[in-house]
């Protein structure tokens, strides 16, 4: 990657902390019922064993839109390393996989995070591994749908925030 590409890594990760809150769905092309773009992490998981015995996750992620359609947005405190033995299963409610498991490929920080743990970058990206179904190879978002991140609103205006509740 050459310098300017890193700087504009760089940026687009500064304004995606910033605007990380503000999220808008984007249209939805989830192929089950419920919204799955959001989901459980976990880590270390080999064989799909952690969530396919349910156990207890680290975090909870949510699928972004992308060109690639392939990046969940994560807190960064809770990735470490290059993602290798984390998996993401989006729509996870006490073991029902609606959308699947999800193996990471790569982590992607804010460079201010890595520098210092800033809690103001505490954000990450994960690249999620595509998988083959049906006979053709499909993206985590080309199944779940996924977030927009917008920009942020100007200070004092109001706004609305949605969230997907947990069935505990």
């Amino acid at each position: 990657m050459s310098s300017g590409d890193n700087r504009a890594v760089r940026r687009l990760l500064a304004l995606i902390a910033l605007v990380a809150a503000f999220t808008v769905p984007a249209h939805a092309t989830a192929t089950t019922p419920a919204d799955v773009r959001v989901g459980a992490v976990y880590f270390p998981s080999v064989l799909d064993l952690n969530p396919v015995l349910n156990l207890p996750h680290i975090c909870s992620a949510s699928v972004v839109h992308s060109s690639g359609h392939n990046l969940v947005a994560i807190a960064a405190h809770c990735v470490y390393g290059n993602g290798l033995g984390y998996q993401f299963v989006p729509g996870y409610d006490k073991g029902a996989r609606p959308a699947g498991i999800w193996t990471v490929r790569a982590v992607y920080f804010d460079p201010a995070w890595k520098k210092g743990n800033d809690p103001h970058h505490d954000i990450a990206f994960l690249r999620m591994a595509p998988q083959t179904r049906n006979g053709h190879v499909v993206n985590i978002e080309d199944v779940t749908g996924a977030f927009t991140l917008g920009a942020a609103p100007t200070p004092g205006t109001d706004v609305t925030v949605a969230s997907v509740r947990s069935r505990s």
